[in-house]
């Protein structure tokens, strides 16, 4: 396992070792590329102290982290490599704080990527973030992702996510720029009509959009959008009118020319923005959910390309994590009657059951933070997550963990099969720290304290045995 980490990490440190060396001889953004070489020696330290502490890394998330450490690095790389020869587009010269607003209509699609990308790097400093976002860069990449050429939006998704990544405060800013609105259109291109089994969902959308449809066109959207026949002239007025109303103020002209691998790139960093915007942000999260993204998300969890899929289980992990906190997120987006969230969770429970997949942890994260949401009835969730409990990673069983304790609160349908699990897990590993952490010996003791849920004689003495024996091992505080 040690070797085959060591192999995973060499990569990105030779890569470092190769920035470090092309940023002195920088003829163009020299006082960027120095803070680039400052803060890429930082990275290739906590590389090289990873590699000769591989013995203690999993295989799996460190691959993850180096995949996504090596785009990065790959990027700045090219990046560098153009300021050594002077290639970088001269709009950005004239200030290091506000990129030219020329940017989203003039200039050659390589110097527009090749800027916006520079532009995103400054995203790891909080200051210079704040001051791009202040002298108005939200504008800049709303216009590039309306009506920019794909690759260069692919840039700006990607910037996006970089600077709500590291600077949360701009979210606000993205937000009432109505960027969430573009991303989720770019999500939504090509996932939901090929996806015949969602087909009603995006006529129904578009349907509620135009109250002056009538029943005859429904029925015809509805049995697809494959049927050919001539529109009368009224129809035709009523489609552009569907477009205006559902694609309004996004450019999708020519966009079905673009290759499959440039499609799926894009999808991937728009998802890869959403997850960062969503983070900790109630807003943003109500507009993603009260939006197509929650079905799209759902669809690409199985249908889409592995970066796309990860992004999409990243960007429903931290809605779902909003949702736990937020009681008007779990009565709308979430309730049980709603088709797209049985379809949510139905994925989740799909990716748990087979128990290998990248998805996995955020999978049974986003889980267990829906454990409010479960009716009494739903009996598929507990004894999926209970099979995990005995993974050979332990980073799986601890999540299992966290997320079957969740189902022991009183707030959901589920916590007396909740509390009584919890007891078993106490009895049989009551030295485990993740429940040392997630301070299981209150619950337990609280649990005692209940009239309605003592009244169970068994139940009563499970739980009392279960505190004695963790309190053994845990604090008593």
């Amino acid at each position: 396992m040690a070797d085959i980490v060591k192999q995973i990490i060499a990569r990105p440190i030779q890569l470092a070792d190769q920035i470090i060396k092309e940023t002195e001889f920088a003829c163009v953004y020299k006082q960027d590329c120095a803070d680039i070489k400052t803060k890429t020696e930082k990275l290739a330290g906590l590389l090289r102290q990873a590699a000769r502490s591989s013995n203690d890394l999993y295989e799996r998330p460190t691959r993850r982290i180096i995949d996504d450490t090596e785009q990065a690095l790959d990027k700045i790389l090219q990046l560098v490599i153009k300021c050594r020869s002077n290639g970088l587009a001269g709009s950005l010269r004239s200030s290091r704080k506000a990129p030219s607003r020329k940017l989203a209509k003039e200039g050659r699609m390589e110097g527009q990527e090749s800027a916006i990308r520079a532009t995103g790097l400054l995203g790891h400093d909080k200051e210079s973030v704040e001051q791009i976002v202040n002298a108005g860069v939200c504008s800049v990449f709303f216009k590039i992702l309306k009506e920019g050429h794909m690759k260069v939006q692919i840039a700006a998704a990607w910037a996006v996510s970089e600077f709500a990544a590291n600077y949360p405060e701009c979210k606000d800013h993205f937000l009432q720029n109505n960027m969430i609105r573009l991303l989720v259109t770019h999500l939504a291109f090509e996932t939901i009509v090929e996806h015949s089994k969602y087909t009603i969902y995006a006529v129904v959308m578009a349907k509620s959009d135009n109250d002056a449809k009538n029943k005859q066109d429904y029925d015809d959207k509805s049995h697809g959008f494959m049927t050919e026949k001539s529109p009368s002239q009224s129809q035709q007025r009523r489609e552009k009118s569907k477009k205006r109303v559902s694609l309004s103020g996004t450019s999708i002209k020519g966009r079905e020319f673009e290759d499959p691998a440039t499609k799926a790139e894009m999808k991937a960093m728009a998802a890869r923005a959403l997850w960062h915007l969503c983070a900790d942000h109630f807003a943003i999260c109500k507009t993603i959910t009260e939006s197509r993204a929650l079905l799209c998300f759902t669809v690409l969890l199985e249908k889409g390309e592995e970066q796309v899929k990860y992004n999409s289980a990243m960007a429903l992990m931290e809605i779902t994590a909003v949702t736990e906190s937020h009681a008007e997120l779990r009565r709308s987006a979430f309730k049980p009657t709603s088709p797209t969230a049985r379809e949510v969770v139905d994925k989740f429970l799909k990716i748990v059951n087979k128990g290998e997949s990248d998805l996995l942890i955020p999978s049974i994260e986003s889980i267990g933070h829906l454990a409010r949401t479960f009716r009494a009835t739903e009996t598929r969730i507990i004894p999926s997550l209970v099979r995990l409990l005995d993974d050979r990673e332990t980073e799986v069983s601890a999540h299992a963990a966290i997320a079957l304790i969740k189902f022991a609160c009183t707030d959901n349908y589920l916590h007396v099969p909740g509390l009584i699990l919890l007891c078993y897990i106490a009895l049989h590993v009551p030295d485990s720290e993740t429940l040392a952490q997630e301070d299981v010996h209150i619950v337990l003791q609280w649990a005692l304290k209940q009239g309605h849920l003592m009244q169970d004689s068994q139940l009563e003495t499970l739980v009392l045995e279960a505190k004695q024996r963790l309190e053994i091992y845990q604090s008593r505080a």
